[in-house]
């Protein structure tokens, strides 16, 4: 990974006086000490220090481009094992400047073990008079849940907010995520300033993986967690050599991509370190929340800045984007650190073992177990691989506490009494795989669920998961335990802002226009109305879809265009990145629906007959035991339809496929009213062995007589 320690900040009237082929960013060594901020009359600015071993932001991109031998041309989605003998030392340090306030700048010297790159300006180009407009592009997170990425481009610079996946639909057989579609960036990369991270949720840092090389490995900023998160995420590919992770502080940093420059904003949601977006422009301040609410007792202590969000609207936002998922429910959600307070009473209260199951990016919440579990006298064991590293992260960024002695392993679990015993599980959708699932049926190796247990599910089942989530929790009494779930008591809360939230955030942004993001068009048109009750012009409220380009004129108008960007659905297969689409979807649905019916057939090519009765073989579709009079008719009609085609279609065995594929799916629609995958082959039988050879002398015999023949007759003549 490249590192570096400080960026130098130019000056707007230096930046004009700098050629854009000149534009190099200045940089430091690691081992140099940094020297003192001095004042000029002309210029208050770090001046520039020589480069020592890394590219500038501005050509990074077109270096890295070039060196495609160097980059992964096959994704993989595996887990490395879990190694609890990693040190857990802090992986990196403090941020000291972007373009921040006047203050005295530290001397102090990064560690080598620092990962993450601090610092990254990318100096703007001058632009032309024919770039009067700011486009917004999002490619994913409109209409749907998940896949959220949204492009900003005004001329030759282009930056990116999130980069996330989506879970399958359940009619994608096979499908393991969704990614959105960069065919539009995959020309522009030396164009992309940088990757902005709102939060560590896979719906916006799931598709980093899979995508980062096609467009040219743009720096990736975010927060602390965020960054650990995308970090981890990458080592899994083995890919964080490869890119710049630069960490931003929400309270003191701005950033500048080209000519946009960034400011972040404190919001809360369910993981710490979500930030919102103030964008600033040449056509105007946008304001982009995504996945937020207010949250006055967080589970971390930090509300959201109020303060600096009013200041931002009193400053005048021409367009603000904001979350839609719980758009439909009234009031406010309950606070994290209601939660906390609930989890506490059930572990005060138990006198057997307790299970907690929740997502591991739910950091502030895993704190609050840690607490109760210290304060109640419980160890706390961690089982699920995914958990495992999240508290592991959480742990080496001091973003949790753990207390002295109260972290154990799994197998040392098992030699306390179940009173003194506390453990953190991932399993709350009900997959399959996860440790909440196998300790219910028993499965799991270190420790399964028997009676006097209390299992808590820290979460509310995502929509397809209810069915999944009730069989975990008939499992669960019938092995002897007790489930406490989000309808019993507040164990779980949202991430997402509620009416009276979303409400209040449009009274502090104030914006001119307005554009719901995160959700399905229902709740963007909701989300709408919901904007127009407090005052926002109908006329200026923007429902927009993926692909859609949204432009700002220069003078400040915003609108829809016609123009749609390629953002289809890239699905992620096993090590299959983007090789399945629509056409193998849709046999994966027929197969699921209805079966497959396969027809063989073996012809003679010296007699064109079929050498033996049509196998037929059916999977999902009937059972050919109890189907015998089905199952002959359809061999007689492969007959049938063979000798019809064969002396016409000779040389075309495609024909005579098709021809038999035609026959028996009407054949079966008419007898079954189902239409399974019809998979006909017909294989040309070729002589081999004794028969083969005899051929051959039959035809050298032939071959000799007419020869002889044709010498005697010249003889004679």
């Amino acid at each position: 990974m490249n590192i570096v320690t400080k960026q130098d900040v130019f000056s707007k009237e230096n930046q004009d006086k700098i050629p854009r082929s000149k534009k190099k960013l200045p940089m430091r060594s690691r081992t140099s000490s940094r020297p003192e901020q001095t004042n000029s009359s002309t210029n208050n600015t770090t001046q520039p220090q020589p480069a020592t071993n890394q590219p500038s932001s501005t050509t990074s991109n077109q270096k890295q481009s070039s060196s495609s031998e160097e980059r992964l041309t096959v994704y993989h989605a595996g887990l490395p094992k879990h190694n609890s003998d990693r040190p857990q030392s802090r992986p990196f340090g403090r941020s000291n400047s972007f373009s921040r306030s006047n203050r005295p700048q530290s001397s102090e010297v990064r560690s080598n073990q620092t990962p993450f790159v601090k610092r990254e300006i990318v100096p703007s180009r001058p632009l032309t008079t024919g770039e009067k407009k700011l486009r917004i592009i999002p490619i994913g997170g409109l209409e749907e849940i998940g896949k959220n990425m949204t492009i900003f481009e005004f001329g030759q610079d282009i930056f990116i907010v999130d980069m996330g996946l989506m879970f399958p639909d359940s009619d994608m057989f096979g499908i393991d995520y969704v990614i959105p579609d960069v065919t539009y960036l995959e020309d522009k990369k030396d164009r992309i300033r940088g990757i902005i991270i709102t939060h560590g949720h896979l719906d916006h840092t799931g598709a980093i993986p899979y995508l980062i090389e096609k467009i040219g490995y743009p720096p990736i900023y975010g927060t602390k967690v965020t960054l650990g998160l995308v970090k981890q995420r990458l080592e899994e590919f083995s890919l964080v050599g490869k890119n710049r992770l630069i960490e931003i502080d929400p309270v003191e940093d701005s950033i500048k991509l080209g000519v946009f420059t960034v400011n972040f904003f404190k919001l809360n949601h369910s993981i710490p370190g979500a930030v919102g977006l103030e964008i600033e422009t040449p056509v105007g301040r946008l304001v982009y929340a995504t996945d937020w609410k207010f949250d006055y007792t967080p589970a971390d202590g930090q509300p959201a800045d109020f303060g600096k969000i009013a200041g931002i609207g009193s400053k005048g936002v021409k367009l603000f984007f904001s979350d839609s998922t719980n758009v439909e429910r009234r009031g406010h959600a309950i606070s994290e650190q209601r939660v906390g307070e609930t989890i506490n009473e059930i572990v005060s209260e138990a006198r057997g073992r307790i299970i907690i199951a929740m997502f591991s990016t739910l950091i502030g919440r895993i704190q609050q177990v840690f607490n109760s579990a210290h304060k109640n006298g419980r160890k706390v064991a961690v089982v699920g691989m995914s958990m495992q590293k999240a508290v592991e992260m959480a742990i080496s960024i001091k973003a949790i506490t753990v207390p002295e002695n109260t972290l154990i392993e799994i197998r040392q679990a098992r030699n306390l009494p179940d009173n003194r015993v506390l453990i953190l599980s991932t399993g709350s959708q009900g997959e399959d795989r996860a440790a909440l699932k196998r300790m219910a049926h028993g499965d799991d190796r270190n420790v399964n669920i028997h009676k006097g247990d209390t299992v808590v599910i820290s979460a509310s089942p995502i929509p397809g998961n209810e069915k999944s989530v009730n069989d975990v929790m008939d499992e669960i009494y019938r092995a002897g335990g007790r489930v406490v779930y989000n309808r019993d008591m507040d164990v779980h809360t949202s991430g997402h802002a509620h009416q009276e939230d979303l409400k209040l955030m449009l009274a502090l942004i104030k914006p001119e226009y307005f554009m719901p993001l995160h959700g399905e068009r229902h709740k963007l048109m909701l989300h709408a109305r919901l904007a127009q009750s407090i005052g926002v012009d109908p006329n200026k409220c923007i429902v927009g879809a993926d692909g859609q380009v949204i432009e700002i004129t220069a003078d400040g108008h915003v609108q829809t265009t016609r123009e749609k960007v390629p953002c289809g659905y890239v699905m992620v297969d096993g090590l299959g990145v983007g090789d399945v689409g629509n056409i193998v979807l849709r046999d994966r649905q027929a197969m699921a629906t209805d079966g497959i019916f396969i027809a063989i057939v073996t012809i003679d090519r010296s007699t064109g007959r079929i050498l033996t009765s049509p196998d037929i073989i059916s999977r999902g579709f009937i059972y050919m035991r109890e189907n015998e009079t089905l199952v002959s008719e359809a061999r007689q009609l492969i007959r049938d339809l063979f000798i019809q085609n064969y002396r016409r279609s000779r040389d075309d065995v495609g024909e005579i496929r098709n021809q038999i594929r035609d026959g028996l799916t009407k054949f079966l629609k008419e007898k079954t009213e189902r239409e399974p995958m019809i998979i006909r082959n017909v294989y040309i039988n070729k002589p081999s062995g004794l028969f083969r050879s005899c051929s051959q002398l039959a035809g050298f015999s032939l071959i000799y007589r007419w020869i002889r023949c044709k010498s005697s007759l010249s003889r004679i003549m």
